[in-house]
Protein backbone atom coordinates (compact mmCIF):
# COMPACT_ATOMS: atom_id res chain seq x y z
CA UNK A 1 0.00 0.00 0.00
CA UNK A 2 1.76 3.19 -1.16
CA UNK A 3 -0.08 6.82 0.17
CA UNK A 4 0.54 9.96 -1.07
CA UNK A 5 -0.68 13.24 0.07
CA UNK A 6 -0.61 14.83 -3.07
CA UNK A 7 -1.20 18.51 -1.50
CA UNK A 8 -3.94 20.05 -3.42
CA UNK A 9 -7.17 20.46 -3.82
CA UNK A 10 -9.29 17.54 -5.11
CA UNK A 11 -10.64 17.73 -9.09
CA UNK A 12 -13.37 15.99 -10.73
CA UNK A 13 -11.33 14.14 -12.97
CA UNK A 14 -9.42 12.43 -9.36
CA UNK A 15 -12.83 10.77 -9.49
CA UNK A 16 -13.80 7.71 -11.81
CA UNK A 17 -17.52 9.38 -12.06
CA UNK A 18 -17.09 10.17 -15.92
CA UNK A 19 -18.71 13.40 -16.77
CA UNK A 20 -21.07 13.72 -13.73
CA UNK A 21 -21.92 17.59 -13.48
CA UNK A 22 -24.00 18.08 -10.83
CA UNK A 23 -22.12 20.94 -9.35
CA UNK A 24 -24.15 20.75 -5.94
CA UNK A 25 -22.73 17.26 -5.71
CA UNK A 26 -19.19 18.43 -6.47
CA UNK A 27 -19.45 21.34 -4.21
CA UNK A 28 -19.92 18.79 -0.94
CA UNK A 29 -17.53 16.05 -2.30
CA UNK A 30 -14.60 18.20 -3.34
CA UNK A 31 -11.84 18.92 -0.16
CA UNK A 32 -9.00 21.00 0.15
CA UNK A 33 -6.52 18.09 0.08
CA UNK A 34 -6.34 14.97 -1.92
CA UNK A 35 -4.72 11.90 -0.48
CA UNK A 36 -3.99 8.97 -3.16
CA UNK A 37 -3.78 4.78 -1.91
CA UNK A 38 -2.75 2.84 -4.16
CA UNK A 39 -2.78 -0.72 -3.60
CA UNK A 40 -0.61 -3.16 -5.19
CA UNK A 41 -0.85 -7.24 -5.25
CA UNK A 42 0.59 -9.90 -7.30
CA UNK A 43 -3.02 -11.36 -7.39
CA UNK A 44 -5.90 -9.52 -7.26
CA UNK A 45 -7.23 -8.01 -4.48
CA UNK A 46 -10.43 -10.54 -2.82
CA UNK A 47 -13.39 -8.49 -3.02
CA UNK A 48 -14.22 -9.00 0.65
CA UNK A 49 -11.20 -7.48 1.56
CA UNK A 50 -11.22 -4.03 -0.46
CA UNK A 51 -13.66 -2.62 2.47
CA UNK A 52 -11.29 -3.51 5.11
CA UNK A 53 -8.14 -2.21 3.27
CA UNK A 54 -10.38 0.98 2.50
CA UNK A 55 -10.77 1.57 6.21
CA UNK A 56 -7.53 0.55 6.92
CA UNK A 57 -6.02 3.20 4.32
CA UNK A 58 -8.60 6.10 6.13
CA UNK A 59 -7.35 4.85 9.57
CA UNK A 60 -3.70 5.39 8.38
CA UNK A 61 -4.38 8.99 7.13
CA UNK A 62 -6.96 10.20 9.83
CA UNK A 63 -5.01 12.92 11.33
CA UNK A 64 -5.22 14.46 7.99
CA UNK A 65 -8.50 15.85 9.34
CA UNK A 66 -10.08 13.70 6.56
CA UNK A 67 -13.48 16.58 6.64
CA UNK A 68 -10.76 18.47 4.88
CA UNK A 69 -9.07 15.62 2.66
CA UNK A 70 -10.26 13.39 -0.04
CA UNK A 71 -8.65 9.30 0.34
CA UNK A 72 -8.95 7.95 -2.95
CA UNK A 73 -7.69 3.99 -2.92
CA UNK A 74 -7.19 2.32 -6.47
CA UNK A 75 -6.07 -1.65 -6.66
CA UNK A 76 -3.58 -2.58 -9.01
CA UNK A 77 -2.13 -6.29 -9.88
CA UNK A 78 1.06 -5.50 -10.08
CA UNK A 79 4.40 -6.63 -8.87
CA UNK A 80 5.48 -4.32 -5.92
CA UNK A 81 8.88 -4.05 -6.22
CA UNK A 82 8.00 -3.07 -9.92
CA UNK A 83 5.54 -0.81 -8.72
CA UNK A 84 7.36 0.89 -6.22
CA UNK A 85 10.36 1.52 -8.78
CA UNK A 86 8.00 3.02 -11.33
CA UNK A 87 5.83 4.77 -8.79
CA UNK A 88 9.25 6.55 -6.89
CA UNK A 89 10.41 7.34 -10.97
CA UNK A 90 7.22 8.84 -11.82
CA UNK A 91 6.70 10.67 -8.86
CA UNK A 92 9.97 11.70 -7.57
CA UNK A 93 12.22 10.32 -10.47
CA UNK A 94 14.55 8.76 -7.82
CA UNK A 95 15.15 5.43 -7.56
CA UNK A 96 13.83 3.11 -3.71
CA UNK A 97 17.78 3.90 -2.33
CA UNK A 98 17.77 7.76 -3.08
CA UNK A 99 14.31 8.48 -1.33
CA UNK A 100 14.67 10.60 1.54
CA UNK A 101 13.76 9.80 4.80
CA UNK A 102 12.30 12.21 5.57
CA UNK A 103 9.44 12.42 2.52
CA UNK A 104 8.44 9.18 4.50
CA UNK A 105 7.68 11.67 7.74
CA UNK A 106 5.42 13.72 6.33
CA UNK A 107 2.03 11.64 7.00
CA UNK A 108 3.04 11.00 10.22
CA UNK A 109 1.99 12.60 13.32
CA UNK A 110 5.59 12.63 15.00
Amino acid sequence: MFIFDENRPSRQDDFDLGDYEDNDFWEDVLRKNLVIVKVYSDIPVKENHIYDLDQFSKSVTNHLALAHCNVIISFYVESIELALSRVLFEKENITEDELPLDRLWHLTQD
